[in-house]
């Protein structure tokens, strides 16, 4: 009987612990105090929630950004593993896994730091807008990339230069 409750609390103590898969499920987005909270790259004070974005870096801390071109290039420049990105949707501006958006790169659109990057929860809604502004639709990795190679970049710089 005692063998028997020992193997029963192995198998709830293993069944527990296969479905605590690494913690990243409890990682969620930072508050950003508007107005008062600065951005990583650049130093400025973060004001638009609609284009604010964050990070959780391995090391433990978290990033904030005025601007969705800032985290990306912050992460690409600093070579930074990071455990979940997450940005504001456009119209709602409710906190969204990065991953998981759809985005919108419109020169013409003038977010903080002049990215003219917008991100939607759904990907219609981003077809949609891109397609009324005349914009170019981008996956998240698309939209890394291409702040990697640099073929994105702030309106009116060659590279990001603060």
């Amino acid at each position: 009987m005692k063998r028997h409750r020992h193997l029963l609390s192995l198998v709830l103590l293993i069944f527990a612990l296969s479905t605590c898969q690494g913690g990243d499920e409890s990682l969620s987005p930072p508050e950003i105090r508007y107005g008062e909270d600065v951005c990583d790259q650049c130093n400025m004070i973060i004001n638009e929630p609609r284009f604010a974005a964050a990070y959780a870096a391995e090391d433990g801390n978290t990033r904030r950004f005025d601007d969705i071109g800032e985290m990306f290039l912050y992460a690409h420049e600093r070579n930074e593993i990071v455990h979940a990105f997450w940005v504001h949707d456009y119209h709602s501006e409710d906190w969204i896994e990065a991953s998981g958006a759809t985005y919108v790169h419109n020169p013409r659109l003038m977010t903080p730091m002049g990215w003219g990057i917008a991100a939607f929860a759904g990907a219609a809604d981003a077809r949609r807008y891109g397609g009324e502004q005349g914009a170019t639709v981008l996956t998240f990795d698309d939209l890394q990339e291409q702040v990697q190679q640099g073929e994105l970049a702030p309106q009116g710089m060659a590279r990001h230069d603060h």
